[in-house]
């Protein structure tokens, strides 16, 4: 799913957290050029394990700081 450069910021990210536990079937999700944080990259970190399907995240050109990537990084070891 392609959600690059619509400038969802980390309150829409934090909204999207909360509906990708549903998207089981998901694959490819493309973030990138949003200016998400660490606050909505921790948010998406504590779904990613519950996509199992998973293969390729996009997240460049965003403001996530080693605390955020950090979290993320947690999350994918999951996967």
């Amino acid at each position: 799913m392609d959600l690059s450069k619509n400038h969802i910021r980390s309150a829409g990210a934090t909204a999207l957290a909360a509906a990708l536990p549903s998207m089981t079937a998901l694959h490819w999700l493309d973030l990138s050029t949003n200016n998400i944080d660490d606050a909505g990259a921790t948010a998406l970190a504590a779904v990613l394990p519950s996509l199992r399907m998973l293969t390729t995240l996009h997240l460049y050109k965003n403001f996530i700081s080693a605390a955020g990537a950090t979290a993320l990084a947690g999350a994918l070891v999951s996967l």
